[in-house]
């Protein structure tokens, strides 16, 4: 997936929009607070959502974060679903119920 990422990155920056992706990050950048000022100085946030999004606490608090802004300051946030079946998004089954609804209440960004 980061191959994939990296090629989003390019094509919306050959279209002039500037990016931020988390694995950018120069060593000794303390790494929530850049992510969160990225996210609180964005207009969109592109949301790639793999099959094990939901097992790495710091996806799921950048989710917060960035819906926290959306909330907030109308953030426009499209959500990319990577590899995952439609039927499981649809019915909100398999991961998404299984794993994914249960975990996410207990995170908060911060």
């Amino acid at each position: 997936m980061l191959h994939t990422m990296s090629h989003l990155k390019s094509t919306l920056e050959r279209r002039e929009m500037k990016t931020f992706v988390d694995f950018t990050l120069d060593g000794g950048v303390p790494f929530r607070p850049a992510i969160n000022e990225a996210v609180e100085w964005s207009k969109s946030a592109v949301v790639v959502v793999s099959q094990n999004y939901h097992l790495s606490p710091w996806c799921l608090n950048e989710l917060v974060k960035i819906l926290e802004c959306q909330k907030r300051w109308g953030l426009v946030v499209l959500p990319i679903f990577w590899e995952m079946s439609a039927r499981d998004l649809r019915e909100q089954g398999g991961r998404f119920r299984g794993e994914y609804w249960p975990r996410r209440k207990g995170f908060q960004a911060g």
